[in-house]
């Protein structure tokens, strides 16, 4: 077997058991919620953290930050501004 064909056998080994070897990630989502009813048609938001050490600008809070953004945009929330521009608050913990 020439060069060629074993570094291109190498190759294709390597990339066949990396694809093996992801591993997926299970998500366990919860939803705990508190409603008043006049606050049923606000849709200007605030997203801060649930957790008492981890802070808005914390990278991992942001990431999950801007899921929980776009689905709220999608269904027609819109994020604030500043804290007195909201209607409503959102913890994420």
């Amino acid at each position: 077997m020439t060069m060629k064909y074993k570094f291109l056998l190498v190759v294709i080994a390597v990339a066949l058991f990396a694809g093996c070897a992801t591993v997926h990630q299970p998500y366990n989502i919860n939803v705990d919620s508190i409603n008043a009813h006049q606050t049923e048609f606000k849709t200007k938001y605030l997203l801060l953290s649930g957790i008492k050490d981890v802070r808005e600008d914390d990278l991992q809070f942001r990431e999950y930050a801007g899921y929980v953004d776009r689905a709220l945009a999608m269904i027609g929330y819109t994020k604030a501004t500043s804290f007195d521009e909201a209607e409503i608050a959102v913890y994420l913990s």
